[in-house]
């Protein structure tokens, strides 16, 4: 017996069938579009993450603030927070000299968001 109502693959598998070969295609340069996506995703998750732990450790906050601390710099600064990810990793890098020096990384990007995780570090 089936459902009375349809499941998203289902409900997505009509349509195309509805919509002929246009629908079909339609449907393909979407599928491809979120593999993509998903692909790009995988690729840059670890960096990301790596950022977050940056911002968690230097700012002592939650997972969930770091979170909000990228997405608030990223909005602010209509700038992908994949690409502030990156620059966040990339500074980091760059602060370790060949004699051992450890300087904290420059996190301008991220610390000047409004109502940070913890504003008294500033």
């Amino acid at each position: 017996m089936r459902p009375f109502i349809e499941s998203e693959e289902d409900h997505r598998r009509n349509a195309v069938v509805a919509g002929g070969s246009e629908g079909a295609e339609h449907e393909i340069r979407h599928l491809r579009r979120e593999v993509e996506e998903l692909r790009r995703a995988l690729r840059t998750r670890p960096m990301i993450d790596v950022a977050l732990g940056m911002v968690m450790a230097t700012e002592g906050c939650s997972l969930d603030q770091a979170w909000q601390v990228l997405v608030n710099s990223s909005q602010r600064t209509n700038t992908k927070v994949r690409t502030l990810a990156q620059r966040l990793t990339e500074s980091s890098a760059g602060s370790l000299s060949p004699d051992g020096d450890t300087t904290a990384p420059d996190l301008v990007i991220v610390r000047d968001a409004p109502d940070g995780p913890n504003p008294q570090k500033r």
